[in-house]
């Protein structure tokens, strides 16, 4: 077998898993992918974590701290291995590192793998199952069940400002747990509604089986005795978190590099297609990629996202300066280990979005329409999975309800949180979730057709 392609596919498979599971042991998990049909490397994988080692630095045992988990009065001191961390960064915001985008290399559409043509695309419209199989696995049920149980019962022993480094500014800020889990404090901008958009925006990832979307939790943050916050009261008190007021806790993704469009990914009709001439030239590990892309133009229609792809583009389209497409993607992350598109920060989604969207006698409202359009009409090949959910998704009447009641069945704080008057709201912007759903659905249709007929 040619071995510059034994390295491209070694590459890829570590693209399988984003989150390791834990061991008893001192050390983070590690994932062995299926080797009954591929091969993988001689180096195993290891990852931190959705447990209580996902603190977000390399090694597990240098950021434990050692305290009682039933320790009620904590300095708010930052570790020391913390505060040497410089790398380990959530919400994408950090110097450029290495490129997340797979150089090229001059193949097929159809891979060698243990002697055998794999293809990328069956159906004409669909990622073959190799592709999918090397796609990374992301947050499991089991885990996110096990990111809000450990919110709930986990005292918060440390908590800072956020920065543009480390969990972003404005009113953010950075947490850990008295197991050494780390966390960013989402205190919304955007009040309850962007709150609600982000944790909404998380409940429409899992339904379309799009699991690399940070786990996401309310908490009500209180100095009550029985509160994880009790012991942090003087500092809350200096990062304006009142008593009393919601936050969302999200995951900490540690060592996340900046993420670019693929070259693929044009605002040009059917850029991504089975005959695409460019996907002859891509290499397993960067079909790979412009997989996790194909979902992440879909999520973002649906989600009507206005602070992340379109930031980028909107400023080409004011400034001409094409070469701007290269550049990273705002409130996006590349996990380099993984191969793991971070998908963050999605409270300009929805109630954010929507109304700006709806407004197309607007300039800013008709040329993010225009953007989108064209995003969504680039891409002509999907996972077979996505299809479905969004099939489904087709079939209901109220999405904005399924969305809600998922919400409130897997988050016991939403259960108190969610007011009528943000059901209301909910249900007023359900149309327009409708029609973007509808857009998606009868796009994957014509694809289909051009899959027959070419």
């Amino acid at each position: 077998m040619n071995m510059a392609k034994v390295h491209f596919i070694q590459v890829a498979l570590a693209c399988v898993s984003l989150f390791a599971v834990p061991n008893a042991g001192e050390n983070a998990g590690k994932f062995v992918p299926n080797t009954a049909t591929i091969q993988r490397g001689p180096n195993n994988h290891s990852a931190n974590p959705v447990g209580a080692n996902s603190a977000g630095a390399n090694s597990a045992s240098a950021n434990r701290l050692k305290v009682n988990a039933g320790q009620q009065s904590v300095t708010n001191q930052r570790p020391a291995a913390i505060q040497a961390e410089q790398s380990a960064v959530h919400m994408g915001r950090q110097p450029a590192q290495n490129s997340p985008i797979p150089a090229t290399n001059q193949q097929s559409a159809s891979v060698q793998a243990l002697g055998k043509e794999v293809p990328l695309v069956e159906d004409g419209k669909y990622w073959s199952p190799i592709v999918e199989k090397l796609l990374p696995q992301g947050l499991t049920d089991a885990e996110y069940k096990m990111w809000v149980q450990k919110t709930e019962s986990r005292d918060v022993i440390y908590i800072e400002e956020g920065t543009l480094a480390v969990c972003g500014a404005g009113g953010n800020a950075h947490a850990i747990l008295d197991d050494g889990t780390r966390m960013c404090v989402r205190n919304s901008k955007l009040g309850p509604m962007g709150l609600v958009g982000e944790l909404l925006a998380f409940q429409l990832a899992r339904l379309m089986q799009i699991r690399t979307v940070p786990a996401i939790a309310l908490s009500k943050v209180s100095t009550d005795e029985n509160s994880p916050w009790r012991g942090q009261t003087a500092r809350l008190r200096e990062l304006a978190m009142a008593d009393g007021v919601y936050v969302a806790l999200i995951q900490w993704i540690p060592g996340l590099s900046e993420a670019k469009f693929p070259s693929m990914i044009k605002q040009e009709p059917y850029s991504v297609d089975m005959d695409s001439p460019q996907l002859q030239e891509l290499d397993l590990a960067s079909v790979v990629y412009l997989a996790e892309w194909t979902d992440l133009v879909i999520f973002d229609y649906i989600t009507g996202h206005v602070d992340r792809m379109t930031i980028a583009l909107d400023a080409i389209m004011k400034t001409g300066q094409t070469w701007l497409i290269k550049t990273s993607i705002h409130n996006l992350g590349w996990k380099k280990e993984t191969g793991a598109l971070c998908i963050f920060d999605n409270e300009s989604a929805f109630f954010a979005s929507y109304p700006v969207l709806k407004n197309t006698a607007n300039n800013i409202g008709r040329n993010l329409s225009t953007m989108y359009d064209a995003l969504l009409k680039s891409v002509c090949i999907f996972r077979r999975s996505t299809a479905e959910a969004v099939a489904m998704l087709h079939r209901i009447d109220d999405v904005s309800e399924l969305l809600y009641k998922r919400l409130k069945e897997s988050d016991p704080v939403a259960e108190t949180y969610l007011t009528d008057e943000l059901h209301d709201s909910l249900k007023v912007n359900n149309e327009i979730l409708k029609q973007r759903i509808a857009a998606v659905f009868d796009h994957i249709q014509t694809c289909k057709r051009r899959g027959l007929i070419l």
